[in-house]
């Protein structure tokens, strides 16, 4: 503080956002004859970010930091076999299935310095996971009346189970519904 009560606080900051990503795709068609066809794809997706911030303090001639460590690997695979056929001239049907799992892991380390020592603060570090998979069943039907008329309806049931958990207190939060 100077003579006015005026205190001087500076803040240097420092972070990396840096995200890898990976993708890949297996698609097979089969064709049953002229009219009818099945179609397996899998899709496999994994991102990870690498975030770690520092910043530093300084005032009264005094300098501390806080540090935070933070990565989260992302991962998603994906299954979905769809069969389409041709029924008659004016009624086509699709009918498939997809499985979606995802997965997370958030781990966050909050340090700073207390004396000579770099001690982690339990209390701002956390670690969270979640686990969650989706099933769907799906059909539909086109039917074509006539050159400038026609009707597509469908169906669509999804179930979901997700897990998330904080590793600090052990809190498991469990979602299922359809």
């Amino acid at each position: 503080s100077d003579a006015n009560g005026t205190e001087t606080l500076s803040i240097e900051t420092n972070e990396i956002n840096h995200w890898n990503h990976i993708a890949s795709n297996f698609h097979v068609q089969q064709s049953l004859g002229d009219q009818h066809s099945l179609i397996f794809d899998y899709d496999h997706l994994y991102y990870k970010d690498n975030n770690p911030s520092y910043y530093q303090f300084s005032t009264l001639g005094k300098t501390n930091f806080v540090e935070i460590q933070k990565e989260t690997p992302i991962t998603f695979n994906v299954f979905n076999l769809d069969y389409t056929g041709i029924l008659s001239k004016s009624v086509q049907i699709e009918v498939g299935a997809k499985t979606t799992t995802s997965n997370f892991r958030n781990t966050i380390a909050v340090s700073a310095l207390e004396g000579n020592e770099e001690i982690v603060d339990d209390e701002l570090s956390s670690a969270t996971q979640m686990d969650e998979k989706i099933h769907a069943f799906y059909t539909s039907f086109k039917f074509q009346f006539s050159e400038k008329t026609s009707l597509i309806s469908g169906l669509r049931y999804e179930h979901t189970y997700n897990k998330l958990e904080t590793g600090i207190n052990g809190n498991i939060i469990k979602r299922i519904y359809g």
